[in-house]
């Protein structure tokens, strides 16, 4: 089952295996308000899900809860189309580790003001460097890191990385860089269950 989300800013990927009795292809758009109702159900229960689609509408059953939606017409974005065909950057670190960072650097900015992003800088090939200044403070931390390719430079806005960071459970993720003007992508260090690609804002 792959799983795919888009807006004009980020995109997520994700693929689970599952147990299927239909052997045929299938692909349908699910409004992202019935999603959310989805999650919100499956975060406090192990249950199975079952998921029904039909032409106009969807069921998804775990035995307890049914919730049904009704399904967009017309065609999804073709995504694969837009993810990177190569990195010119590649570094590996601790999901959880960049995500306290961000989150710390994220301290000093007003969660209105859109003005102020988190700077990711390597100067070398062991170091990324964390960093935010606004108009209240500023933060910068360094992270060990392994990184392969071009040093980069480049700014994000805070809360699409850390929605991304939030919900990844490996102990090690690569993020690829584009140059300092291209999206970020982040990907498990090991197999394809998840794929992230976020823009950077331009200085």
């Amino acid at each position: 089952l792959t799983l795919v989300t888009i807006d004009g800013f980020r995109l997520a990927v994700r693929k689970e295996k599952i147990k299927e009795d239909q052997q045929e292809a299938m692909q349908f758009i699910v409004p992202a308000r019935a999603m959310e109702d989805v999650s919100h159900v499956l975060s406090d229960s192990d249950d199975m899900v079952t998921i029904g689609p039909s032409h106009n509408y969807v069921l998804f059953d775990t035995g307890n809860v049914k919730i049904v939606s009704r399904l967009i017409q017309g065609e999804f974005l073709s995504y694969k189309s837009i993810l990177p065909s190569g990195n010119k950057t590649s570094l590996v670190t601790d999901p959880q580790v960049l995500l306290s960072a961000i989150e710390r650097a994220s301290i000093v900015i007003d969660r209105d003001e859109k003005r102020f992003p988190v700077t990711l800088e390597t100067p070398d090939e062991d170091t990324l460097i964390i960093s935010s200044k606004t108009d209240i403070g500023m933060s910068r931390e360094e992270l060990s890191v392994a990184l392969t390719g071009e040093l980069v430079d480049i700014d994000f806005n805070p809360k699409l990385f850390m929605d991304a960071l939030r919900e990844i459970q490996d102990e090690k993720i690569t993020v690829s860089f584009q140059g300092s003007v291209g999206p970020c992508s982040i990907q498990p260090l090991e197999g394809e269950s998840f794929f992230y690609l976020v823009l950077p804002l331009r200085r």
